[in-house]
């Protein structure tokens, strides 16, 4: 949550480097429009992000409570003699229509909600690194607008992701390299089993691959492509205040193949977002030649 927070100071602090450096001057009810934008899609970010950690506590304590079994328990067992099941207050069951359906109380949830604790030097270090990512993500875009205007959008991508894929092949090489002297000096054989390091190609099937690279041609590939066009169309502000309403699009999808109905906090954050894009689209659509 703290991320998603200091991540809406992007479309402000691109507003201030656009008007320093670019000399973009935004219309009066653009900053009014990208705060509602902004405001809009904090709400529908932050009631996503409750709804993924209540799901993901509900199910760290089922798996906690049904993995509750006495060491002596499995003795007995192993000893023939009769296992006293382990009754947990914290879980409750019923049986309807013959399905059983289990809840967890208040107890457990909170119990494993707050199980996990960030030093404040953890929380410091968080923050510093979440106000870097901010600023060289709009500074890159920055950039881009300032130096980029001889290239088109492909040739862009090809810059980017063609020094990427160089550095990601070079580390990878070398992360080859130095496992293969270090199994020749410890003598020891290969891994096999399933797990694949992260420098190393993951084996998988043809459809499988297929649709990564369908994912990877449309949200790696595409996504930065339209945006570095967008970019170059709008003022600064106004392209990354657009391009960060992603969370708005995820509301229909899960409802269409997830079948799960957005909250109305979800909603009302929509709607404000949504009046913002109005706003911005109407009076904020200005840029410097």
């Amino acid at each position: 949550r703290r991320v998603i927070v200091i991540d809406t100071a992007k479309p402000f602090i691109a507003a201030l480097l656009g008007w320093l450096i670019l000399g973009e001057d935004l219309h009066g009810a653009a900053f009014g429009g990208i705060a509602a934008t902004v405001v809009g899609v904090l709400i529908v970010s932050l009631e996503k992000e409750n709804l993924d950690e209540e799901k993901k506590d509900l199910n760290a304590a089922h798996t906690k409570i049904t993995a509750d079994v006495r060491i002596d328990d499995i003795d007995d067992h192993e000893k023939g003699q009769p296992v006293t099941p382990v009754k947990n207050e914290n879980i409750s069951c019923i049986t309807r229509d013959g399905i059983d359906t289990c809840t967890t109380s208040d107890a457990a949830h909170t119990s494993v909600s707050n199980a996990v604790h960030y030093s404040s030097s953890d929380l410091h270090r968080g923050y510093f690194f979440a106000v870097v990512n901010v600023m060289l993500d709009t500074y890159a875009s920055l950039l881009t607008k300032q130096h980029g205007k001889m290239y088109n959008t492909w040739e862009i991508n090809l810059i980017r992701f063609g020094f990427s894929g160089m550095v990601t092949i070079f580390v990878s090489f070398i992360m080859r390299t130095r496992e293969h002297f270090q199994t020749a000096e410890n003598g020891d054989d290969q891994c096999t089993d399933d797990a694949v390091e992260w420098y190393k190609m993951p084996r998988l099937s043809k459809v499988t691959w297929g649709k990564i690279s369908s994912g990877v041609l449309f949200v790696t590939f595409l996504c930065p492509a339209l945006s570095n066009f967008a970019l170059f169309q709008l003022a600064l502000a106004l392209a990354l205040t657009l391009t960060s309403i992603t969370p708005l699009y995820a509301l229909p999808l899960v409802w269409l193949f997830k079948q799960e109905r957005p909250t109305s906090r979800g909603c009302i954050g929509a709607i404000i977002a949504v009046m913002g894009i109005f706003v911005l689209s109407v009076f904020g659509v200005k840029s410097s030649d």
